[in-house]
């Protein structure tokens, strides 16, 4: 690529750079401008060959902390140039040596930043470089509001180029155009403002000003601008100072993009510019394809001002339909040069080759007549509140006109609807929400009872102008609108959230930002949580797990109901107490379903991407899932110890160490064969999860990793299981593709993948199971978990149902002991088994409250030794894997 000259290419000879740099002399006007200081391009050369020098021949990661100064765009021209890996960040994030999430992960070898004094650092931080570094990369760009977050595009040099040059060739820049850096250019938008221009010979000014300066305006005028670039949020404010472009005679084009801007301003923008003798363009873009996609073109944004236009030279767009979104919405998809490599989280994936030259965008979008793609919606902005399908991004639009600035949210009880307004009048005010709340009802048909419209003095905003959905979250406004609730009992009289929480999970303490997933809550405690939870306040929204417990105890208190009443119970707790009741009944003859056990072990693997594969880091992880494996064991041995101890019928190898000490299949041993299965299999995964690259794999193709180990977990029963014996279906290596089922189907985005994933399993099952009823159970059983949350049933059912579940692996480990006793009256034998197995669990559950207790009490002194003895036995009141 070459921006005025400087080539960017990767693997050329240093001479051939040194050569494509002469060639700044063919520009000799003026490439830069700030504060007064006028950097000509053969100047600018001068420097960035210089910085060249510095970083050296060694390709290198760099971090600039952008800023619109002269030295850390310098620095950006000479790793582009030089081979080197930009690393862009914002100028504002706080990235303090040892402090930065991003320089943790990517463990830059040089850095670019401002010091104490204001001056600026190039600092090398280790003499040779880590690692290897894909060749065709050149730089890492954090994407679209992002902020902080190690998750970075990976642009390369064909991609900046590529990008640079439509841009230029649609919107014919050229040396006499000059542009300012109204955008932060660690944002692709900035980015390629910068890119385009310099590749075109023209000039950039450098200011910090925004549209919202009227300093900037002076400046515009004096120094002869004529492109300006902006986000939907900076004409709001234009048009609130009265920007005419009129004000700067030598203003010749406006671009837009970073969102999308309503119709009706797109038309006054355009009417405002046609007057003035400039063009108004709307463009689209996303970080992933370096910057620009499409555009509008001038002529056409009077009479399609809600379309995005076509694509930019190079590059092609198409519709895919969706599956799993409003009916008959499309995908848009794009394809080009300028296509990024892929995505990065941490330093290995900067090795990584090039992963698609297809970009999925994520935006629901249509083609009209005319040829032209419009946005209609946002993927994951599609909300469903009762069931009811509901696109957000749609229902803003549907609402824009009856306020100023209009954001939709989902919210437990439904939707929240934040509006910002310019009247002041309070009783006026409240007509315009209760309005706004009714034309919600209208466009949506929820209850009003599901609405809730507040009114904010402003809506806040990312870098981008983009609304900041995470931050109207932590409005005041937001919080009392959810707080509006009947004056709620105290802890004593009912319960809230945070007591349950930290009464179950065994907490001495529990924040109102705490949260079940945040707890290390497992499948072991969501049973009993839920049903806890429900008791107090009724149905649950079906991502509780995730809810704070600020925002847990804003849901509505559910009423006092007799017992016999309906009620609904979580799928989870039916399934396991189902199949804990077939494992027992088999096993004394009461009847002969057979299953439950191969049901818990694919249902384990569900829970465990359920509850444990999160947004935590990879030590976090693998820490509660060895945590969660650490607590079955301990409270098996609690009663496999004694076992082997007192009876003469079962050896040591019953501890979990029957496939490695044996003894041969059909002895009493291998009646635990479960929970060495389970135990070894979590074990497996812990550790593969454990590791950097199979961490990076997981986060980016969460679906296809497991379904890519159920495959191979698949092929190796079929080599290694036995023909007879408890090797055809009980061991770990054999059993093993059950767990990674489960795991597969929870990951499984869509209804589509979902059943790919049960034909699988009935597939596969069919020539691994030697009963129908297996395969029947575990395939009924996992499609229930997928695509069902509750069923309605008694109450006295769901609490029998929960105690029997959270119970499940004391009845599991004590039944065969048990059932004995009874001889023939297996009806009794089995209820007495459940029964036992309540009773044992609920003294346990005493037990390790008082231990909870009394740990308390002791840490005031510091006793480590018994804290770390009720962290081991700190077990859950349910359990997923029995």
């Amino acid at each position: 690529m070459v921006i005025a000259g400087v080539q960017l290419g990767a693997g050329i000879r240093q001479e051939e750079r040194n050569l494509t740099l002469d060639c700044w002399s063919r520009h000799t006007g003026v490439a830069l401008v700030f504060e007064g200081e006028n950097i000509s391009y053969p100047e600018l050369s001068r420097r960035v060959q210089q910085r060249s020098k510095e970083l050296g021949a060694l390709r290198r990661v760099v971090l600039i902390e952008t800023a619109n100064h002269p030295e850390p765009l310098i620095t950006y021209l000479a790793c582009v140039s030089g081979g080197h890996v930009a690393l862009l960040v914002g100028a504002t994030d706080p990235l303090h040596a040892g402090y930065s999430e991003i320089e943790t992960e990517y463990r830059p070898d040089t850095t670019m930043r401002r010091n104490v004094i204001g001056s600026w650092d190039l600092t090398s931080h280790r003499q040779v470089p880590l690692g290897e570094l894909n060749s065709e990369l050149s730089v890492l760009l954090s994407t679209s509001g992002s902020t902080g977050s190690p998750k970075m595009v990976k642009l390369s040099y064909d991609n900046l180029e590529s990008n640079a040059q439509a841009i230029s060739q649609y919107l014919s820049l050229n040396t006499h155009d000059v542009a300012a850096t109204l955008l932060p250019w660690s944002y692709c938008y900035g980015l390629s403002v910068i890119n385009s221009h310099l590749a075109s010979g023209a000039k950039v000014v450098l200011t910090d000003l925004s549209v919202a300066d009227s300093c900037f305006w002076d400046l515009a005028v004096n120094t002869k601008i004529t492109n300006i670039s902006g986000v939907p949020y900076s004409f709001q404010v234009m048009e609130e100072k009265g920007f005419k472009p009129s004000q700067i005679p030598s203003l010749r084009l406006i671009t837009q993009a970073g969102g999308r801007m309503e119709p009706n301003a797109v038309v006054r923008f355009s009417e405002l510019c046609r007057e003035s003798g400039c063009d108004f363009y709307v463009m689209y873009g996303q970080s992933e394809a370096t910057a620009r996609i499409a555009y509008l073109e001038p002529e056409l944004a009077l009479t399609h001002a809600d379309c995005i236009g076509r694509p930019i030279p190079g590059g092609n767009l198409w519709l895919e339909p969706v599956s799993d979104g409003p009916v008959g919405s499309s995908e848009l998809v794009y394809s080009g040069p300028n296509v990024m490599i892929g995505y990065a989280f941490d330093r290995g994936d900067l090795a990584l080759g090039r992963q698609s030259t297809v970009l999925h965008t994520g935006d629901l979008a249509e083609l009209t007549d005319n040829g032209l793609f419009r946005i209609t919606g946002r993927m994951n902005r599609i909300a469903k509140p009762f069931g009811l399908r509901v696109d957000l991004d749609r229902l803003e639009r549907i609402l824009s006109n009856s306020c100023d600035e209009i954001a939709c949210i989902e919210a437990p009880y439904g939707l929240a609807v934040v509006a910002s307004s310019r009247n002041h009048n309070p009783e006026q005010a409240a007509t315009d929400l209760e309005a706004l709340a009714r034309n919600v009802e209208s466009a949506t048909g929820l209850p009003l009872s599901a609405i809730r419209a507040v009114s904010v003095r402003s809506i806040p905003r990312l870098n981008n102008g983009k609304i900041d959905y995470a931050k109207i979250t932590e409005l005041n406004p937001i919080s009392e609108i959810l707080a509006e609730h009947p004056p709620r009992p105290t802890p004593k009289e009912q319960g809230d959230a945070g007591e349950i929480l930290a009464r179950i999970l065994r907490k001495s303490h529990v924040s109102n930002e705490d949260s079940f997933v945040s707890l290390a809550g497992d499948s072991m405690s969501y049973v009993a949580v839920s049903a806890a939870l429900q008791d107090r306040f009724g149905d649950l929204p079906s991502r509780w797990q995730r809810l704070t417990v600020s925002e847990l105890n804003k849901l509505e208190r559910a009423p006092t109901r007799p017992f016999l009443t309906r009620t609904r119970l979580d799928v989870m707790a039916l399934l396991r107490t189902i199949a804990m009741i077939l494992i027992a009944g088999s096993h004394i003859g009461t009847f002969d379903i057979r299953g439950g056990a191969h049901l818990l072990l694919a249902l384990a693997g569900f829970s465990l991407a359920k509850f444990h594969l999160t947004d935590a880091s990879r030590h976090l992880r693998t820490q509660r899932i060895a945590t969660s494996a650490g607590r079955i064991v301990l409270i098996s041995l609690l009663w496999l110890v004694p076992l082997v101890i007192l009876s003469n019928s079962y050896g040591p190898s019953v501890m979990f160490g029957i496939n490695f000490f044996g003894p041969d299949g059909g002895a009493p041993e291998w009646r635990y064969w479960f929970l060495e299965a389970l135990i070894y299999t979590i074990a497996v995964t812990a550790a593969l999860l454990f590791l950097p690259s199979v961490d990076r794999l997981e986060r980016r193709w969460p679906f296809a990793l497991p379904l890519f180990l159920m495959v191979v977990a698949s092929i190796i029963s079929f080599l290694f299981a036995a023909p007879e014996g408890p090797g055809t279906m009980y061991t770990p290596l054999v059993a093993g593709w059950l767990f990674a089922a489960g795991w597969a189907l929870q990951r499984a985005p869509d209804t589509a993948r979902r059943l790919l994933v049960l034909v699988a399993v009935l597939g596969v099952g069919y020539f691994f199971f030697n009963r129908p009823d297996r395969v029947a159970i575990v395939v009924v059983g996992l499609a229930l978990a997928a695509f069902l949350m509750w069923v309605p049933v008694p109450k006295v059912a769901a609490a029998a149902a929960t105690r029997v579940a959270g119970a499940s692996l004391v009845i599991y480990v004590s039944h065969y002991q048990i059932y004995p006793l009874f001889g023939d009256y297996k009806w009794v034998a089995l209820v007495v088994s459940l029964v036992s197995g309540v009773a044992m669990w609920t003294f346990l559950e005493m037990l390790l409250r008082r231990i909870s207790l009394k740990r308390d009490r002791l840490s005031k002194l510091n006793l480590s030794g018994f804290n770390g003895f009720h962290a081991a036995f700190s077990v859950r009141r349910e359990t997923s894997h029995s």
